[in-house]
């Protein structure tokens, strides 16, 4: 049988053995590799699954990142639309299992690629079918940054004296939904797709939806 308490000094050896390697080699071309690694053995100590795993990694990059180099984070730059893909496929894995409890029917996601001031992600409710189609798609959309500009100007709102928040849509008509959001990357994260597809689902319950 093997010994839990030998393996987990086993792991902590190995995670204490990589950041002095990462030490060494803070400019060397494995140090990417390094960072993946390290993180794969802190995941595997801590018994993280894959979605915590991406909460743990979207905290790192983008909010701690965010309060760390302010104006200058990385978190503010346009999502991309292969970040907004990676959004829509997480909103889709936490609301596809109730899907599939139900009726054969599957969720897919139209990304709408375009420069504008606000991302949009089409989501729509669909029988499922042996042609199907993928689940997410970027879309080169048509352009829409003037009417996505002013939009934007209607979703900022003052709750107190020098504080304005800015709220994010979601619309619903029949078996499709849009999400949209300012298109910074904080708002397009693979987390943000997590939390959104909890909020999704909740709305489709209250909504009757998913019959």
């Amino acid at each position: 049988m093997p010994d839990p308490e030998r393996a987990k000094v086993a792991q902590v050896d190995n995670i204490r053995e990589l950041e002095r390697e990462l030490r060494k080699k803070a400019r060397s071309g494995r140090y990417d590799a390094l960072v993946a690694e390290l993180d794969k053995a802190v995941f595997k100590l801590y018994g993280l699954d894959r979605f915590e795993q991406i909460l743990v990694e979207d905290m790192v990059n983008h909010t701690i990142d965010l309060q760390r180099n302010h104006e200058k984070s990385e978190a503010l730059s346009p999502a991309t639309a292969k970040q907004c893909r990676d959004y829509a496929k997480h909103v889709i894995a936490v609301i596809q299992p109730f899907l599939e409890t139900r009726k054969k029917r599957r969720l897919v996601a139209d990304v709408l690629d375009m420069d504008a001031p606000l991302g949009v992600v089409r989501f729509g409710i669909m029988a499922t079918s042996r042609n199907a189609r993928p689940n997410v798609v970027i879309e080169k959309a048509a352009d829409l940054s003037g009417v996505l500009h002013e939009v934007a100007q209607n979703l900022d709102e003052q709750i107190a004296l020098g504080i304005h928040t800015r709220r994010h849509l979601r619309v619903y008509s029949g078996d499709s939904f849009y999400v949209v959001k300012p298109s910074q990357r904080r708002f397009w994260t693979r987390s943000a797709g997590l939390t959104d597809g909890d909020s999704v689902l909740k709305d489709l319950l209250a909504r009757g939806g998913g019959e």
